[in-house]
């Protein structure tokens, strides 16, 4: 080593070339000036190269060996047995058995897919014990459907709103319990989710108890996958009291629809009542007229004289009375066609309700019948009333009545709204060609309204009117009944100068025969 550490290199020697045990190995190695030859000879080397071979052969012959036994029960130990657990227990998930741990024997990458087969087991035990928790103390029925539609799952709410058992409800089709009158519905909308309508499919539909009774229920619907098959996810929700209380929120709105209709009556009985009572007037004063002209013509009648002009009939000759008795006659006939008529549109007014009959109607017949019922009221309030009608518009299906009440809330609001007689208020219909729509605007020059209470006019109970006796309904009413006309009611309005009302209706497409245009104005 050391001659090897100073850079020197060996060289090889024989004394006779072909006596090998006279080759040696030496340095040349110079001390003080003298050169020295340092080496060993062949047959030591030899012996060396002989017992390396040796060792060398006997280590490879164990590795072999090793290798041969070893090996395959190390392979199989640290990497087909964990691997075969691993299988197994992929196998047992799939199954539906969630409590089967692989153990880790080592650190490697064999290992972490154990750890990691863990961790996911554990994950799947505990979002399955998440949605066993939810679906258990859920108030909504939840089930899960095969593709055929037996039950797969079922929740206790299930088994409350069916009348059965959860294990008994298992297996069963879902449609057993399902109202015979929407079996069809439920099943074709189902047949259609598991054919691929995709979506989450909401409607409301009746199940039938066990005891016989009718449960009102929502259903939401929904494709998934249960235990690697198609399945469908259904909710079933009791929407019983929600029904009671749209029962009881519809009994109150038509409470205040007619409370609302019972103060437009009020206003309006003293307008039909003068109005009913000038052709009454006429009646009466023409029936006493008759009444004491007719007794004595009868007597002449029956006496068998011939009338002249020296005979006095209600203070009046022949001639003159038969002329007047005929003009009475012919006043009394159209007092009488006004009262009926007033009479008849008051009737139907209150007769229709709150929800009448829809039905396709002109909008300018029924603004027209309103200003003839408001007459008095109107002429009361101003002396500048106008109204024009545009006389060519589409019908409108409509609730008649309905439509009539918003008409009469917006006429009464325009003439309280007046400050003096000699403000006006106009009303007008015309066409949106363009929303296909007909329209009826109500504006007056009234006090007009602040722009912070426009957005609440239409609330329940609002109402600038307080002092008045305004309820704060009728805008509210007008509002609700529109809505469900599918329209819009819209106001404009400036304090000083007055405010414009306009209600927007969609169209109908039958044909109904309209009126011609007409033009209104009082004072």
């Amino acid at each position: 080593l050391i001659p090897e550490r100073r850079g020197l290199k060996p060289a090889f020697f024989y004394l006779d070339f072909h006596d090998p045990a006279t080759f040696y190995f030496a340095y040349r190695v110079t001390i003080d000036g003298e050169e020295f030859l340092i080496g060993y000879g062949y047959d030591l080397f030899l012996r060396s190269v002989h017992r390396f071979a040796s060792r060398f052969a006997v280590v490879s012959l164990c590795a072999a060996i090793l290798m041969v036994i070893g090996f395959p029960f190390a392979f199989r130990r640290g990497l087909l047995r964990p691997l075969t657990l691993l299988l197994d227990g992929v196998l047992q998930v799939s199954s539906g058995n969630y409590r089967m741990r692989i153990p880790v024997a080592s650190g490697d990458e064999v290992g972490r897919l154990a750890v990691g087969y863990n961790h996911m087991i554990t994950s799947l035990v505990n979002a399955e014990g998440n949605f066993k928790a939810l679906a258990e103390n859920a108030n909504d029925a939840i089930l899960i459907l095969s593709k055929d539609g037996s039950i797969l799952f079922a929740n206790r709410r299930a088994a409350e709103i069916s009348g059965h058992t959860v294990r008994t409800l298992l297996g069963k089709r879902y449609d057993t319990f399902i109202h015979p009158a929407e079996i069809a519905v439920v099943r074709r909308r189902f047949a259609e989710r598991m054919a691929g309508g995709g979506g989450i499919h909401s409607y409301e539909t009746r199940v039938l108890h066990r005891e016989g009774r009718s449960i009102p229920v929502e259903i939401t619907g929904a494709n998934t996958v249960w235990q690697d098959l198609p399945a469908d996810v259904v909710i079933l929700r009791d929407v019983s009291e929600r029904k009671k209380t749209e029962s009881l929120i519809q009994a109150q709105q038509l409470t205040l629809m007619r409370t609302d209709k019972l103060s437009s009556l009020g206003a309006l009985v003293a307008g039909v009542a003068h109005e009913v009572n000038n052709p009454n007037q006429v009646v009466s004063m023409n029936a006493r007229f008759l009444a004491d002209g007719l007794p004595a013509l009868f007597s002449l009648a029956e006496s068998g004289e011939i009338p002249d002009d020296s005979m006095r009939l209600a203070g009046m000759d022949y001639g003159r009375f038969k002329e007047a008795a005929g003009k009475a006659l012919s006043e009394m006939e159209s007092s009488t066609r006004r009262i009926d008529h007033i009479v008849n549109e008051l009737k139907r007014f209150v007769r229709g309700g709150t929800s009448g009959d829809v039905q396709e109607i002109d909008l300018d017949d029924v603004v027209k019948s309103v200003a003839d019922l408001s007459r008095h009221m109107i002429s009361t309030a101003t002396d500048a009333f106008t109204m024009e009608l545009a006389g060519d518009l589409p019908p409108i299906s409509a609730d008649r009545t309905g439509i009539e009440q918003v008409v009469l809330n917006l006429l009464q609001n325009a003439c309280q709204a007046l400050r003096r007689r000699t403000d006006s208020v106009s009303v007008r219909t015309y066409q949106d060609r363009s929303e296909g729509r007909v329209c009826v605007e109500v504006r007056d020059e009234g006090v007009g309204i602040p722009e912070s209470d426009l957005e609440r006019i239409t609330d329940s109970f609002f109402t600038t009117k307080g002092e008045r006796g305004g309820t704060g309904l009728g805008l509210s009413v007008s509002s609700r009944i529109v809505r469900e006309h599918r329209g819009t009611l819209t106001f404009r309005s400036k304090v000083g100068s007055g405010t414009a009302a306009v209600v927007s209706l969609p169209v109908s497409s039958g044909p109904l025969s309209s009126t011609k245009g007409d033009r209104i104005a009082v004072g």
